[in-house]
């Protein structure tokens, strides 16, 4: 792997030799040791006053690869031993911190608090426009002419910057501060860098533009590494983009992985078909229904960004789960007591992951590349590992500028052809294949409401269902825990059969356990969120894997467009059947409906021999 900086040089020296010390059940015995053989005494120390600084630094910046941060350290006479034994404690009992990323205090010293200065370049000019145009009246002219700025007063606006004819003012960065894009690090009153969570998205700039590399990774390579120690199944999936990674065959980096001792290896890319199907069907629904567009779901970076900083944001991102998510459900489902380990290179997946239950750790590539070192594994010499599933070339191209988009557009070419509606037969025969009776009931009230699928998740069977009438009501709410919501703010309702109705009654029965504890209809009934409210992408995950059992591909959206040809069926006029959906303009619903062209033709006369005298179009031409 190409290190482009001596920062990663670092970075992964250090890791290479705690791995090393693990590997040879040394780690707890000999890591005090570690911080005065990798600074000797008269060695150089680049960038630190002294060497006792230099080892300084070196031990704290073992805390974050141990997978701690600087709030574990509650007295610096403890040693890393103890460190490491705690890791070690946590990696067989616990779990990885929450913490993502953590400021090394040691490391983080140089860097200066001020962003202008005036230099010996200033030729203390009579014109003074440093000193005229400051807002804050903070530039001052010495007697000697030359210009000086009241740092107590100046407010970093950067006009003395831009007036000086001679460029005698020059920026100085902070640039871990230049490098974020929402202005989440800043100094505390300690001139220590500290990271704002509340504002953060977890897109690493900071650790990258940090010229001290005094920002870390939390890193959880000891989890992963104790896991497969003991035996447990552990299995890899791994980001496509690890192809430019490392100078060999890919069939040689997973060999590599399988050496390290995971039981096995799989492409993220086969989650990302997943992905493409169910983001175009949720595209075509969007888009027939008056939205504009919409954006993908696959950077866990840009989600954070809209969720803090953007909320307007919100309505316009698919709820489809990213190739991870998808990928991690292949594995787990191949391999039920595995822990999962996702393998990429992107910080923020780290927080992604914490909010998938299915996804047990994050090592990026870096980590792995320190990891084959530390255990002495050469990936040239690797026995390679082939796959037994390939995707298409259309997955391996999420990571480029517009990949997520291109690979959608290719599929809905392939889809063309497909009808959009689902059939009664299919869907008997997916209700028949659900394993509980919340999919079952689930699948029955799409098909009865013509709910979209964000509405029906939404609903709470306490104030959104009327037991009396069989009705099933809309209620726009911004709040809802798991992101769903009414298109437009709309509010309607909709009736379901006597049948339904029933088997409503029998699940909330079933699960009343479950569901006294929270208001919402749809929950997840096992794993570790039970009892939390069901999310638009456990849906398509859920349908994803009736496919695969069945046979046959139905997604929400085709149970919208089978309401809306069962109730044309029966004669609903196409007023009614739009308002049902839930749709603006006819011509949305039109779209809905299986019509041949003279059935278009009569309704449209249908309709327009009741509405057009509304407008006396038989006047204008008198």
């Amino acid at each position: 792997m190409a290190f482009t900086s001596n920062i990663m040089i670092v970075r992964h020296r250090l890791l290479k030799e705690l791995v090393k010390l693990w590997n040879n059940n040394e780690l707890v015995d000999k890591i005090d040791r570690l911080p005065i053989e990798l600074s000797p005494k008269r060695s150089k120390h680049a960038g630190r006053c002294c060497v006792h600084k230099e080892r300084a630094v070196w031990k704290y910046k073992s805390l974050p690869l141990l997978g701690l941060d600087m709030e574990d350290e509650t007295d610096e006479l403890t040693p890393l031993s103890e460190y490491a034994a705690r890791a070690l404690d946590r990696a067989e009992n616990g779990r990885p911190k929450d913490n993502i990323m953590c400021v090394i205090d040691e490391a983080c010293s140089a860097c200066v608090q001020i962003n202008y200065e005036i230099t010996n370049l200033c030729r203390g000019c009579t014109a003074r426009s440093c000193q005229v145009n400051c807002p804050k009246k903070a530039v001052h002219v010495k007697e000697s002419g030359q210009a000086w700025i009241d740092h107590d007063a100046c407010i970093s606006c950067g006009i003395c910057h831009k007036s000086c004819p001679y460029h005698a003012i020059v920026y100085i960065p902070v640039p871990c501060e230049e490098a974020c894009p929402v202005k989440a690090i800043s100094k505390d009153e300690k001139g220590i860098e500290h990271i704002d969570e509340s504002k953060c998205i977890y897109c690493g700039k900071c650790l990258n533009a940090c010229p001290f590399g005094a920002i870390f990774e939390i890193s959880q390579v000891f989890d992963v590494l104790h896991r497969i120690r003991k035996g447990e199944q552990v299995v890899a999936i791994v980001a496509p983009s690890i192809l430019g990674q490392f100078k060999t065959t890919i069939e040689q980096v997973y060999g590599a992985l399988k050496q390290v001792g995971f039981t096995d290896v799989i492409e993220v890319a086969q989650g990302a078909m997943d992905t493409v199907s169910n983001e175009a069907h949720e595209l075509i629904e969007k888009l027939e229904e008056g939205q504009k567009f919409m954006t993908t779901s696959c950077c866990p970076s840009y989600i954070e960004l809209v969720n803090k900083h953007i909320p307007a944001m919100k309505p316009y991102v698919s709820g489809t789960g990213s190739p991870m998510y998808y990928a991690a459900r292949i594995a787990k489902e191949k391999y039920p007591d595995a822990k999962v380990v996702f393998i990429g290179p992107c910080v923020a997946k780290r927080k992604e992951a914490q909010r998938d239950e299915a996804v047990d750790f994050i090592m990026t590539f870096e980590e792995v590349a320190s990891v084959l070192a530390g255990l002495d594994i050469q990936m040239e010499q690797a026995k390679p590992y082939s796959m037994s599933f390939t995707s298409v070339r259309e997955a391996h191209g999420f990571a480029q500028a517009g990949g997520v988009m291109g690979a959608v557009k290719a599929y809905l070419k392939e889809e063309e052809h497909r009808g959009r509606t689902a059939k009664e037969n299919q869907i008997i025969t997916i209700l028949q294949a659900c394993t509980n009776r919340r999919d079952q009931l689930l699948l029955l009230m799409l098909a009865e409401t013509g709910y979209r699928i964000g509405e029906l998740l939404g609903v709470k069977y306490v104030k959104d269902i009327d037991y009396r009438n069989h009705m099933i009501r809309v209620c726009f709410r911004e709040d809802n825990e798991n992101e769903a919501r009414a298109k437009n703010a709309e509010y309607r309702s909709a009736k379901i059969s006597n049948d339904t109705f029933e088997f409503l009654m029998d699940y909330l029965a079933k699960y009343r356990k479950i569901l006294q504890h929270q208001d919402y209809l749809f929950v997840n009934i096992m794993g570790e969120n039970i009892g939390k409210p069901l999310r638009v992408d456990s849906v398509y995950d859920m349908l994803d894997r009736m496919e695969k059992k069945t046979g046959v591909k139905i997604t929400p959206h085709m149970l919208r467009h089978y309401f809306a040809n069962m109730r044309k069926q029966a004669g609903w006029e196409l007023e009614m059947i739009s308002q049902a959906l839930g749709h603006k303009h006819l011509d949305t619903t039109i779209k809905y409906l299986d019509w041949l062209d003279d059935e278009l033709i009569e309704a449209s006369n249908e309709f327009y021999a009741q509405h057009t005298a509304i407008y006396g179009a038989e006047r204008l031409l008198e």
